[in-house]
């Protein structure tokens, strides 16, 4: 992979087509935001903005041509995506630390969260709303008699909604910033699996997650209940960074990860189980150190 990484950054028409083309293709678009994290990483912050620029630019025009009557709503994604992106792989590629960069995601997740709610006044009317409208579309799009969702579906899940969204887009930049900070260890000589292993959120976000957690037993939901779900799901790949370092410090046999990921194919009540062990084995190795001091602990 180290061959095809800098066969994309050794040229801007490359950078420029991969950034743009992936954006626009369904389930993948975090690998667009992975090239802009790459170029970050390697070229600097510059580069990656004239790249991004640049793929603004066709990306306006094709949609434009596409008319799909949502172009300004995919610009303005595009846009935050990859000025976040930008501000990942530069925190990786200057200071060398994966955690500071996914700490930085998980705070911006946090603050984007409060910004919506405060932009939405009311979300779980919001949700709600928007939720009956999709479900009112999907029946129609269906072209069958397709008997209603019960109010209390939607009564169950506006409420956290928000916190839902902006974990998913958390994942989304995780991801992105992973996938790039793995091109780009491949350029620079460095050791993506030692910088995962070593992944840790920090006393701020760990006390952040317990102020939530405290404020959501204490009845201040459902803003609460939302932002302890987005610092949740950071546990969750702390978690998984501990079971990584085990694996490597106890050379586990080879495709041990299928015992770890195997499950999340058995449904949803075994899927939650798993991801709650995660989060509950990140959450204690912030506080009490499950792996030996880390450097780039902050």
């Amino acid at each position: 992979m180290a061959k095809f990484a800098a066969w994309v950054v050794a040229h801007r028409l490359r950078r420029v087509s991969f950034i743009t083309a992936l954006f626009l293709l369904p389930l993948v678009g975090f690998i667009s935001a992975a090239v802009v994290v790459l170029v970050a990483s390697v070229k600097g912050p510059r580069e990656a903005s004239i790249d991004c620029l640049l793929a603004l630019a066709v990306l306006s025009v094709l949609l434009t041509f596409a008319g799909t009557g949502i172009a300004v709503v995919e610009i303005t994604t595009a846009l935050v995506v990859w000025c976040t992106a930008i501000g990942l792989g530069f925190l990786v590629g200057r200071y060398r630390s994966l955690t500071l960069a996914m700490q930085a995601a998980v705070l911006l997740s946090v603050l984007g969260l409060l910004g919506f709610v405060g932009w939405a006044g009311d979300p779980v009317v919001f949700w709600q709303e928007l939720l009956e409208l999709l479900a009112e579309m999907s029946r129609q799009a269906a072209g069958v008699d397709i008997e209603p969702l019960p109010w209390e579906t939607f009564e169950q899940l506006a409420p956290i909604m928000a916190g839902i969204m902006a974990s998913a887009a958390l994942v989304a930049l995780l991801l992105a910033l992973f996938l790039g900070t793995w091109l780009a260890s491949g350029l620079q000589g460095g050791s993506f699996a030692a910088m995962f292993r070593n992944l840790h959120l920090g006393y701020v976000i760990g006390g952040l997650a317990t102020i939530a957690g405290v404020a959501a037993i204490f009845g201040l939901q459902p803003l609460a209940g939302n932002v302890l779900l987005v610092l949740a799901t950071g546990f969750a790949f702390q978690g998984l960074a501990v079971v990584y370092w085990w694996s490597w410090s106890k050379q586990w046999p080879r495709g041990w990860w299928v015992a770890l990921y195997f499950p999340l194919f058995l449904g949803p009540a075994v899927r939650i189980s798993e991801m709650a062990l995660l989060v509950t084995l990140g959450f204690i190795d912030n506080w009490y150190r499950l792996r030996p001091q880390r450097a780039d602990m902050v």
